[in-house]
């Protein structure tokens, strides 16, 4: 099934193929080569979490370990960025926050009666 919709859509691969669908019959373009980056070191990431590396008691070790997986986040946080989904280290507004000695702000939420 998957060689005949590659070959009915004339693509590459199966993003391709989803890249297609959308723009043929949704008349919606995706980013799908980015969308796939984003799965497959979003799978590295979380495959690397799984694991019992957090659990470490030596800061140095879990650094250490940590760097097996800086590739994939930073490829990750790129794709998101690219998709507009993502930001590093900032936010998009400027949040006031009044600190209540435990850093806990609790949310003002008003309710229609």
């Amino acid at each position: 099934m998957q060689r005949i919709s590659k070959r009915l859509f004339g693509a590459d691969n199966a993003w391709d193929v989803v890249e297609e669908v959308m723009l043929r019959y949704h008349n919606r373009h995706i980013d799908a080569s980015v969308r796939h980056r984003m799965a497959v070191t979003g799978r590295d990431i979380i495959r690397w979490l799984a694991q019992k590396h957090i659990l470490n008691k030596s800061r140095a070790e879990f650094e250490a370990l940590l760097r097996e997986i800086a590739e994939s986040a930073e490829e990750w946080l790129t794709s998101a960025e690219t998709l507009g989904i993502g930001f590093r280290g900032h936010v998009q507004r400027v949040i006031n926050v009044e600190s209540n000695g435990n850093g806990f702000k609790p949310l003002n939420v008003s309710r229609r009666e």
